[in-house]
Protein backbone atom coordinates (compact mmCIF):
# COMPACT_ATOMS: atom_id res chain seq x y z
CA UNK A 1 0.00 0.00 0.00
CA UNK A 2 1.65 3.26 -0.98
CA UNK A 3 2.20 5.89 1.98
CA UNK A 4 1.38 8.90 0.21
CA UNK A 5 -1.74 9.66 -1.74
CA UNK A 6 0.56 10.72 -5.11
CA UNK A 7 2.69 7.86 -4.75
CA UNK A 8 3.98 6.33 -8.38
CA UNK A 9 7.21 5.15 -7.97
CA UNK A 10 8.49 7.66 -10.55
CA UNK A 11 9.95 10.98 -9.90
CA UNK A 12 13.05 10.79 -11.35
CA UNK A 13 11.41 12.95 -14.09
CA UNK A 14 11.10 16.24 -11.54
CA UNK A 15 14.43 17.48 -11.05
CA UNK A 16 15.14 18.71 -7.01
CA UNK A 17 15.48 22.05 -8.69
CA UNK A 18 12.10 22.58 -9.80
CA UNK A 19 11.09 21.12 -6.02
CA UNK A 20 13.45 23.14 -4.18
CA UNK A 21 12.51 26.27 -6.07
CA UNK A 22 8.88 25.87 -4.07
CA UNK A 23 10.00 25.28 -0.48
CA UNK A 24 9.16 29.21 0.42
CA UNK A 25 5.81 27.99 -0.80
CA UNK A 26 5.93 24.96 1.36
CA UNK A 27 7.15 26.74 4.27
CA UNK A 28 4.04 29.34 4.36
CA UNK A 29 1.77 26.50 3.94
CA UNK A 30 3.14 24.83 6.88
CA UNK A 31 3.22 28.54 9.02
CA UNK A 32 -0.31 29.52 7.87
CA UNK A 33 -2.53 25.72 7.83
CA UNK A 34 -0.45 23.23 10.19
CA UNK A 35 1.69 25.45 12.63
CA UNK A 36 0.06 23.63 16.01
CA UNK A 37 -0.01 20.17 14.82
CA UNK A 38 1.55 17.25 16.31
CA UNK A 39 4.40 16.16 13.66
CA UNK A 40 7.54 17.97 14.02
CA UNK A 41 8.25 21.49 11.10
CA UNK A 42 10.95 19.47 9.45
CA UNK A 43 8.11 16.01 8.48
CA UNK A 44 5.72 18.70 7.67
CA UNK A 45 8.26 20.19 5.42
CA UNK A 46 9.23 16.39 3.87
CA UNK A 47 5.81 15.47 3.56
CA UNK A 48 4.76 19.14 1.77
CA UNK A 49 8.35 18.68 -0.20
CA UNK A 50 7.26 14.91 -1.49
CA UNK A 51 3.62 16.67 -2.23
CA UNK A 52 5.41 19.60 -4.42
CA UNK A 53 7.44 17.20 -6.69
CA UNK A 54 4.17 14.64 -6.91
CA UNK A 55 2.14 17.89 -8.08
CA UNK A 56 5.09 18.85 -10.78
CA UNK A 57 4.62 15.33 -11.52
CA UNK A 58 1.54 15.02 -12.53
CA UNK A 59 0.94 18.66 -13.28
CA UNK A 60 -1.63 18.76 -16.39
CA UNK A 61 -2.11 22.71 -17.82
CA UNK A 62 -4.94 21.45 -19.90
CA UNK A 63 -7.15 21.84 -16.77
CA UNK A 64 -6.55 25.19 -16.65
CA UNK A 65 -5.31 25.45 -13.25
CA UNK A 66 -1.87 27.45 -12.77
CA UNK A 67 1.19 24.97 -11.62
CA UNK A 68 1.62 27.19 -8.64
CA UNK A 69 -2.44 26.41 -7.56
CA UNK A 70 -1.78 23.33 -8.01
CA UNK A 71 1.33 23.02 -6.40
CA UNK A 72 -0.25 24.48 -3.33
CA UNK A 73 -3.25 22.03 -2.89
CA UNK A 74 -0.85 19.06 -3.78
CA UNK A 75 1.73 20.03 -1.07
CA UNK A 76 -1.13 20.76 1.59
CA UNK A 77 -2.66 17.32 0.62
CA UNK A 78 0.15 15.60 1.26
CA UNK A 79 1.22 17.47 4.46
CA UNK A 80 -2.86 16.73 5.83
CA UNK A 81 -2.05 13.09 4.97
CA UNK A 82 1.07 12.82 7.23
CA UNK A 83 -0.25 14.11 9.92
CA UNK A 84 -3.57 12.22 9.68
CA UNK A 85 -1.50 8.77 9.17
CA UNK A 86 0.84 9.81 12.13
CA UNK A 87 -2.12 11.00 14.51
CA UNK A 88 -3.74 7.64 13.91
CA UNK A 89 -0.25 5.54 14.73
CA UNK A 90 0.03 7.97 17.96
CA UNK A 91 -3.56 7.24 19.08
CA UNK A 92 -2.93 3.46 18.82
CA UNK A 93 0.59 3.71 20.91
CA UNK A 94 -1.19 4.37 24.19
CA UNK A 95 -3.48 1.59 23.94
CA UNK A 96 -1.02 -1.15 22.33
CA UNK A 97 1.58 0.38 25.64
CA UNK A 98 -1.41 -0.22 27.79
CA UNK A 99 -2.80 -4.11 26.33
CA UNK A 100 1.30 -4.94 26.32
CA UNK A 101 1.61 -3.95 30.41
CA UNK A 102 -1.72 -5.57 31.11
CA UNK A 103 -0.40 -9.20 29.23
CA UNK A 104 2.65 -9.07 30.58
CA UNK A 105 1.21 -8.68 34.12
CA UNK A 106 -1.44 -11.48 33.97
CA UNK A 107 1.42 -13.86 32.76
CA UNK A 108 4.02 -12.40 35.61
CA UNK A 109 0.88 -13.40 37.91
CA UNK A 110 -0.29 -16.58 36.48
CA UNK A 111 3.50 -17.98 36.12
CA UNK A 112 3.65 -16.98 40.35
CA UNK A 113 0.49 -18.60 40.84
CA UNK A 114 1.57 -21.72 38.96
CA UNK A 115 5.07 -21.55 40.48
CA UNK A 116 3.30 -21.42 43.96
CA UNK A 117 0.85 -24.48 43.29
CA UNK A 118 3.52 -26.71 41.55
CA UNK A 119 5.83 -26.00 44.69
CA UNK A 120 3.08 -26.93 47.33
CA UNK A 121 2.32 -29.83 45.10
CA UNK A 122 6.21 -30.88 45.17
CA UNK A 123 6.29 -30.47 48.71
CA UNK A 124 3.10 -32.76 49.74
CA UNK A 125 3.56 -35.28 46.86
CA UNK A 126 5.85 -37.05 49.88
CA UNK A 127 2.11 -38.02 51.44
CA UNK A 128 1.86 -40.35 48.43
CA UNK A 129 2.96 -43.89 48.06
CA UNK A 130 5.83 -44.81 45.94
CA UNK A 131 3.45 -46.09 42.68
CA UNK A 132 0.95 -43.21 43.09
CA UNK A 133 4.01 -40.71 42.95
CA UNK A 134 5.10 -42.65 39.94
CA UNK A 135 1.89 -42.24 38.18
CA UNK A 136 1.71 -38.26 38.89
CA UNK A 137 5.00 -37.93 37.64
CA UNK A 138 5.00 -40.06 34.51
CA UNK A 139 1.21 -38.22 33.98
CA UNK A 140 1.65 -34.93 34.58
CA UNK A 141 5.22 -34.52 34.03
CA UNK A 142 6.00 -36.57 31.50
CA UNK A 143 2.87 -36.53 29.75
CA UNK A 144 2.09 -40.03 29.31
CA UNK A 145 -1.51 -41.54 28.72
CA UNK A 146 -2.77 -43.69 31.54
CA UNK A 147 -2.82 -46.45 28.96
CA UNK A 148 1.32 -46.18 28.28
CA UNK A 149 1.91 -45.67 32.55
CA UNK A 150 -0.18 -49.16 32.67
CA UNK A 151 2.03 -50.79 30.43
CA UNK A 152 5.05 -49.27 32.08
CA UNK A 153 4.10 -50.72 35.62
CA UNK A 154 2.22 -53.56 34.30
CA UNK A 155 -1.19 -52.98 35.19
CA UNK A 156 -4.39 -52.06 33.43
CA UNK A 157 -5.24 -48.65 32.23
CA UNK A 158 -8.49 -48.72 34.42
CA UNK A 159 -6.57 -49.07 38.10
CA UNK A 160 -3.65 -46.49 36.85
CA UNK A 161 -6.79 -44.21 36.13
CA UNK A 162 -8.21 -45.16 40.35
CA UNK A 163 -4.68 -44.89 41.13
CA UNK A 164 -4.23 -41.29 39.92
CA UNK A 165 -7.55 -40.23 40.85
CA UNK A 166 -7.07 -41.37 44.79
CA UNK A 167 -4.03 -39.74 44.66
CA UNK A 168 -5.25 -36.24 43.10
CA UNK A 169 -7.95 -36.83 45.88
CA UNK A 170 -5.09 -36.88 48.40
CA UNK A 171 -2.92 -33.99 47.73
CA UNK A 172 -6.17 -31.83 47.21
CA UNK A 173 -7.38 -32.72 50.99
CA UNK A 174 -4.01 -32.21 51.82
CA UNK A 175 -3.17 -28.26 50.48
CA UNK A 176 -6.78 -27.42 50.19
CA UNK A 177 -7.29 -25.52 47.50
Amino acid sequence: MPRYKYHDNDLRNVSNDDVVKYIPIVKSIINKRFQNCHLEYDEKLNAGLLGVAFGIKRYDPNRGKPLVAWIYYCASDNIRNEIRRTRKFKAALPLLEYARNHIIQDLQLEYVAIKDEFQLVKNNISCLDKRSRKVISYHFVDGLTFEDIAKKLGLSRQRVSQICKKALQKLREKISF
